[in-house]
């Protein structure tokens, strides 16, 4: 999500139903409402059975280890036990949400599992994990076990409160700016979003609690904002004011150092992203990625893609956004076309995949090799079209691509080479393919869960104080 975002935490109450069919089964009755939690006063005046109780499970914050501090509960009244815990999308991505409690931070010699119907559950040796059909959404819960009765529940935190928020710079506007929103009214602090947003933001459905905002700005640094108090009801809105800036041009920060564009990746370069040891299918037949690599000097950008590249019949597709965050250039690439003489390259640079949940993303170039040998960069318009721009500086070997481009080429009228836009990112993904639009490996830089649908890109700050 991007620009002005809205954190949903259910407003509606997501009902027990649990591994057994009766939907009917006992539930425990909470104390108060769930928005406005009992106060817990002092734990050592109510009564319990046991020492301390902790939810483990596989949602965010909480872990399959009972001696794990964030699992612990807290004792509210006599023998009820609460905790808040944030559920995040990929706690639930099969409609279940597993979880069991155990009792004075230790599995044995017995723990909380399934009872017989929803919201019962049972202490006898290792019971089965407490299974529960929940779609949904993500947000705050508070889960409860009562220690006598061994009944359980959660609910959803209900809640309207809105938090939003503006930006000041008092030099140029960097774009997007980057922002963390977390709880910090309970137990312990939770991370609920993070997110960038240009110009303004709005957090919804807050529930009451306090809440701290860290914005960071490329080139102005970090502001943080806390003990934001948000009510039921209340709107709050804050403003974030950065100093510093500058004026309409600026050169690049560091590293300068300048490659020599040979296909041996040897010299200065900055790895900006590694992908682990991820072996694509493609690796069967010699095409894979390892890293990316960036360097620059005054005059230009340089970026290299290693890996084994043995293989001669695929291409290594490159697209780089210049002005990432201006949401400019390309962001389907199965929109580029060209002239009818530049058909082979225009086949291995189409493909079937939309940027479309990287809104910021849109490539103004990109390049393709096969067989380490056909070279090309080329521009791209915002309706796809791609005009080659010759070989340049590119090199290509069984082991490393690389390629420089011009500062001038990159950012045209700035009135000379080796300046750049405050604030400049580069913004860069690179997948392996071949003649067709949907023959790609399942291997990328970075790594994606959907090729034909990326959710990211490498970022490379290239001027972050605005000079």
């Amino acid at each position: 999500m991007r620009g002005a975002i809205k954190f949903l935490v259910p407003a509606i109450l997501i009902g027990l139903t649990a591994c057994l069919p009766n939907p009917e089964g006992p539930t425990l009755d909470p104390p108060g409402t769930v928005d406005e939690p009992s106060d817990p006063g002092d734990p050592e005046a109510f009564d319990s059975n046991f020492n301390s109780i902790q939810i483990n499970g596989d949602f965010s914050g909480i872990s399959w280890t009972p001696t794990d501090a964030r699992n612990n509960l807290t004792l509210i009244e006599d023998n009820l036990w609460q905790i808040w815990a944030s559920v995040e999308n990929a706690d639930f991505a099969d409609n279940n949400l597993t979880f069991k409690f155990t009792h004075d931070g230790d599995w044995a010699p017995d723990n909380f599992g399934a009872g017989d119907s929803p919201g019962q559950a049972i202490l006898d040796g290792n019971p089965s994990d407490i299974i529960l059909d929940f779609p949904g959404p993500r947000g705050f819960y508070a889960f409860w076990l009562n220690d006598e009765t061994l009944q359980y529940s959660f609910e959803p935190d209900i809640a309207e409160g809105t938090l939003s928020g503006t930006f000041s710079f008092e030099g140029a506007d960097p774009g997007p700016v980057g922002l963390t929103l977390w709880a910090t009214g309970g137990q312990f602090d939770v991370e609920l979003w993070s997110i960038t947003a240009t110009g303004s933001f709005e957090f919804g459905e807050l529930a009451d609690s306090l809440y701290t905002v860290v914005a960071t700005a490329p080139g102005y640094g970090t502001v943080t904002q806390e003990n934001i108090r948000v009510e039921d009801g209340s709107s709050e809105n804050v403003l974030f004011e950065f100093t510093g800036g500058s004026d309409d041009s600026a050169v690049p920060d560091q590293p300068w150092a300048t490659p020599i564009i040979d296909g041996t990746l040897e010299g200065e370069w900055t790895e900006v992203y590694d992908d682990g040891g991820h072996l694509g299918l493609w690796n069967l037949v010699n095409m894979d990625y390892d890293a990316l690599h960036a360097s620059w000097d005054g005059d230009s950008l340089y970026l290299a893609v290693s890996g084994n590249f043995a293989g001669t019949y695929n291409s290594l597709n490159i697209y780089i956004d210049a002005d990432y965050g201006e949401g400019s250039g390309l962001s389907d690439l199965s929109l580029i076309q060209g002239e009818d003489d530049y058909a082979p390259v225009i086949n291995r640079l189409n493909k079937l995949v939309d940027f479309a949940a990287v809104p910021e993303f849109g490539a103004e170039f990109a390049t393709s090799t096969w067989g380490h040998v056909d070279l090309e960069l080329s521009s791209l318009a915002a309706d796809g079209t791609a005009v080659t721009l010759g070989r340049g500086a590119i090199a290509a070997s069984e082991d490393a691509l690389e390629l420089s481009i011009p500062w001038s080429l990159l950012y045209p009228g700035l009135g000379g080479d080796g300046v750049v836009p405050p604030f400049a990112q580069i913004a860069v993904f690179a997948l392996i393919g071949s003649n067709s639009d949907s023959a790609m490996s399942d291997d990328s830089l970075p790594l994606v869960d959907n090729l034909n649908a990326p959710d990211a890109v490498v970022i490379i700050p290239v001027d972050e104080d605005g000079e």
